[in-house]
Parts: C-alpha cells; structure tokens; sequence
C-alpha cells in the first residue's frame, strides 16, 4: 500500500525526528532509517546516522571531510565539560561567507581559525562521536512541521496584548506540532478570572486552592480562548498556545529559570519544567484541538 516492498532503506532530515517514529518505521516495514544533518553553509548534510542502528535518535558521526567542537554556553545551562554545547564545525565545506554581507559573515564564521558557529546545540556522545541536536543557541526552534518558531518573540505578543499575564515562557520542540506554555498571573488576577469568566463566586481562596482551580482543563481552556483572541491578529496560527500550566510566580531566580536580569534560561527552564510539559503534551494535550474543548473556540 505505502510503495515500499523493495526498499531497503530511507532517510530524514531538515528536522529532528522522534525516536519513537523511527523504531515503528523499522519495525512495521523492516527497512532502515537514518537520520542526517547539515546547513546549508556547510554544504549540506555532512552527518548520516546508521539505518539500522539499534538506538535511534543521533545524527550520526561527523563526515570524514570536516571536524566538529562544542562550545560551552553556560547562560543556557550547557557544558563542553559535560559534552554538551554550540556545535562548531571546520573543513572545506564551509562556506566563506554572506554574499556582501560581512556583518552577519563576521557572527558566524571564525575567519583566523574557519570554524562556521551553526547555532545549534548538540550533545555529543563520548564513547562514539554520534551527534545529537537538543535545543537551539538563538532561541528558536522547529516544530515537527519544520517551521522556525521564535518563542520570545511570542511570549513579547502574548504580555503585551494580555495584561492577567505577568509571565510567560513559551516551549516548543522538532517532535511536537504545538506550542505549550508556564504562565504566571497574580493572586487577585486569578480570583477574578475565576469569579468573572469560569462561574465562581468566591472571595475567600487560598493560593494553593486558586491555582489547584486554575489548571483545571475547563478553566484553562476559556483562559487559552482568552488570550488567544486577543493575539490572534499578531501571531500566525503555529505560534499560538495550544495548553498551558498557570502558576502565581514560576519564572524565579530561586528556580534558577532567569538570570539577575530576567532572562529566561531556555536549555534549564526546559528541563526544570519537564514533567509539566510531558503532562500539557502527552496526558491533557491540546485544549485547543481537543474536541471536548471545541466549543471555547465556537
């Protein structure tokens, strides 16, 4: 049915895909899948992961024509020390640059030591160089449609057009078609919104107990509506919320989320908040999609 009864083996690239694909795509058509990656700037794919290599997820070794480094960014919680970092590569591949635009040229690309800065952090595993592509170094990632999302630049949309919102982190990654988010909003908004939107009459809640009502799925799906609406005229429809989990002050330096300034450390946030985003993704889902939800989007 698939067209596949003499193929051996295929491959992927362009954005990372989940694990869990390609063992069923092993498994149920007993072929081999690998995995590339590449830019542009370097030529192309200049890794290619094993088709039939028993754990999947890697993009494979570097190619024999180029070298790779990491560099540690510590703002974001990555390490060389722990083989973790801005993945740098360095070989005859490389490009020499933006056509008149050494600017960008000069951000990019090391022009003593030609090492080409790829804005992508990797994991590189130490036992055997298979390179693995965990977060981005610029703050944007690809959805699993291979879309470029720029998460801050969402979250600036969502604060301005949405005063209940004091906080908001945004996350997103290459193996899901959505967006989720953290908010924070203050106790005297969330009783309001509670008392005023989803019905309740009550004065006299805690914190715990506001919060605890909060992230209800029904209460959070008329928040999303909300918000939503009031962004739907500056955002596109892969940059909007699809579930959410709402806290009184979750972005903390107690946390180390932030910086002293504020700034949302990504790569530790993303890991911080991890067993919240496997809930909003895997067990809620979609409040927006979800059909029992529907009509908040009527």
């Amino acid at each position: 049915m698939l067209g596949f009864d003499n193929l051996i083996w295929t491959q992927t690239a362009s954005a990372p895909i989940n694990p869990a694909t390609l063992i069923y795509l092993k498994a149920s058509l007993s072929i081999g899948v690998s995995q590339l990656y590449g830019l542009t700037e370097v030529t192309g794919a200049f890794t290619r992961g094993h088709p039939y290599e028993c754990i999947p997820g890697s993009c494979g070794s570097t190619g024999v024509s180029c070298e790779v480094k990491l560099v540690s960014r510590e703002e974001m919680g990555y390490t060389a020390d722990e083989h973790k970092g801005e993945l740098l590569i360095r070989g005859p591949g490389v490009f020499p640059g933006y056509f008149k635009n050494d600017e960008e040229t000069s951000k990019v690309l090391d022009s003593n030591l030609g090492w080409f800065s790829s804005g992508d952090i990797a994991r590189i595993d130490p036992n055997n160089g298979r390179i693995y592509i965990i977060d981005r170094v610029k703050n944007f990632f690809k959805l699993a449609q291979g879309e470029y999302i720029s998460p801050e630049k969402i979250e600036n949309i969502y604060l301005l057009k949405n005063p209940i919102i004091q906080q908001l982190y945004i996350h997103g990654d290459s193996i899901r078609h959505w967006l989720v988010g953290i908010v924070g909003i203050s106790h005297e908004l969330g009783i309001k919104f509670l008392n005023d939107e989803c019905g309740y009459n009550r004065a006299d809640m805690s914190v715990a107990e506001i919060f605890q009502e909060l992230n209800k799925v029904e209460n959070k799906a008329i928040f999303l509506k909300k918000i939503n609406q009031n962004v739907s005229s500056s955002i596109n429809g892969l940059e909007k919320l699809h579930n959410i989990h709402i806290e009184l002050n979750p972005l903390t330096l107690d946390r180390n989320v932030v910086t002293p300034t504020f700034k949302i450390k990504r790569g530790v946030a993303s890991k911080f908040f991890a067993s919240i985003f496997n809930r909003l993704y895997d067990l809620e889902r979609s409040l927006v999609e979800h059909s029992k939800f529907n009509s908040a989007y009527d």
